[in-house]
């Protein structure tokens, strides 16, 4: 994933209905600590 100060989700927010930063931060939430850096998947 690029990191971007900036990222413009505005477009497919609306085309989904979703809210697609708030479903990105929930999935860091609740994946957080699940696996060490640098192990595979």
């Amino acid at each position: 994933m690029e990191v971007n100060s900036s990222p413009g989700l505005e477009g497919i927010e609306k085309s989904t209905g979703k809210d697609i930063a708030g479903l990105i931060v929930e999935y860091i939430e609740k994946n957080a600590g699940k696996r060490k850096i640098g192990t595979a998947a």
